[in-house]
């Protein structure tokens, strides 16, 4: 899975930050990576509109994390090299969390005309 390889990079640097930056904007990181990885995992073994939701909630934490990885970046917290890695992985999981999405929708049953999907 590519969101626990991502977050296996994330450990070999996150024990070397200052310890306000990690128990800050680290833990933070550490957070949405776990919470991210969680919602996959869940959303493997769910169905229908479960899985639906759950595959939502792995993208809105991505999302997050992305944003806290670029604040972390910006403010010269994390390496370029190591930054622009990372984000190469979680662009992947992003891709695939959207596909899997897609094909969860269509194998629901069609929804009533005029109801919001």
């Amino acid at each position: 899975m590519k969101a626990k390889q991502a977050y296996a990079e994330w450990l070999t640097v996150s024990v070397h930050l200052p310890t306000p930056i990690r128990c800050g904007i680290g833990a933070k990181i550490e957070n949405c990576f776990l919470e991210l990885i969680e919602c996959i995992f869940l959303a493997w073994y769910a169905s229908g509109e479960r899985k639906i939701l759950l595959v939502t909630q792995a993208s809105e934490r991505l999302d997050i994390l992305k944003l806290f990885l670029t604040t972390a970046w910006e403010n010269k917290i994390l390496s370029t090299g190591f930054y622009s890695s990372l984000i190469e992985k979680l662009y992947e999981v992003g891709r695939m969390s959207y596909r899997w999405r897609r094909s969860c929708e269509e194998k629901l049953p069609h929804r009533i005309a005029g109801e919001n999907k």
